[in-house]
């Protein structure tokens, strides 16, 4: 299981807009579940 700051960060704001409870198994469960898209990280050299 490997989320990048940027997707657990957007799911902790999802979840702060819409009033709910802030807890890692919530955060978890929505990241598992898909509910964000993964974001392509791309490197330039």
């Amino acid at each position: 299981m490997g989320y990048s700051r940027g997707q657990v960060t957007a799911t902790v704001q999802r979840l702060m807009e819409k009033g709910q409870q802030i807890d890692v198994n919530v955060v978890l469960d929505k990241l598992n579940d898909g509910a964000i898209q993964p974001q392509k990280d791309w490197f330039t050299r």
